[in-house]
């Protein structure tokens, strides 16, 4: 998956899966891009981006996980490949 890639390699994989989200109708909120982008690849905490975004830390961490958990699934798919997908 993602582990042992550059942060430019992730970034780039980042993008693909916001465009792949908003061309099938899904698009990831702002605030959410936002959250991971500046605690992701800018390691800014959880606590200062919370108030950058002006949201109490405990919901940075829930929406953060939530948005996290999207990506992530993403990748799973995307490593799996649509062969691996249907079975064929």
């Amino acid at each position: 998956m993602a582990d042992g890639m550059s942060d430019r390699d992730l970034s780039v994989l980042f993008q693909e899966f916001l465009a792949a989200l908003a061309a099938v109708g899904r698009p990831l909120a702002e605030r959410d891009v936002k959250l991971l982008t500046i605690t992701g690849f800018d390691h800014v905490s959880m606590k200062h981006a919370a108030n950058q975004l002006g949201m109490s830390l405990e919901t940075a961490y829930k929406q953060r996980q939530r948005a996290k958990s999207r990506f992530v699934k993403y990748l799973a798919a995307r490593d799996r490949g649509p062969d691996e997908e249907t079975g064929r």
